[in-house]
């Protein structure tokens, strides 16, 4: 019985030596990125995303429409905000806007014409950048991260096959309540 607890305490110690980091060594994304804000980091990588598929709408008259809105938000949010919020046109198949860490927030184009007013618009613009200045992004990616971590100490723990099983009963738990 002694052996087995004492089995069991040596897993939980390799289990845990899994998910903290040797100190003294840098992971490549703090090599690359150590002086950057993540969420302006994350920001510029969907920004360079988008641009490289040539979705961001450089000039339009449709700006004209998006401006005075975007400027009336940017002075009631910027306040709560640490980071310049930044309003750019992008070219998708379906009426949306979508927000990003760092400020910048993406306007479909065609959600211009599907609005039925200017305060629609403006509705759906404070709503994207309310989720900027709560961060739920940044809070989201870390809720993943940790549940990543907790399976990885599963697997460690368990074994993968007993950890996969109960990652799908876990996963299947959650689609039922959804």
């Amino acid at each position: 019985m002694r052996a087995l607890q004492s089995l069991q305490s040596l897993f939980i110690a390799a289990a845990l030596l899994c998910l903290v980091p040797l100190g003294g060594q840098a992971s490549p994304a703090q090599d690359q990125g150590e002086d950057q804000d993540p969420e302006l980091q994350l920001g510029q990588e969907v920004f360079d995303e988008l641009k490289a598929r040539a979705e961001i709408i450089e000039s339009s008259p449709l700006y004209d429409q998006l401006r005075p809105i975007a400027d009336a938000i940017t002075r009631a949010a910027q306040p709560r905000y640490n980071h310049p919020f930044k309003f750019y046109l992008v070219h998708e198949a379906q009426p949306n806007a979508f927000a990003t860490p760092g400020g910048n927030v993406y306007v479909v184009d065609s959600l211009l014409y599907f609005v039925k007013n200017t305060e629609e618009l403006a509705g759906t613009l404070c709503h994207e950048v309310s989720h900027t200045i709560h961060h739920d992004t940044m809070t989201l990616m870390e809720k993943r991260k940790k549940i990543a971590e907790r399976g990885l100490g599963a697997a460690v723990l368990l074994g993968p096959t007993t950890a996969r099983v109960l990652a799908r009963d876990r996963r299947q738990d959650l689609g039922q309540r959804l």
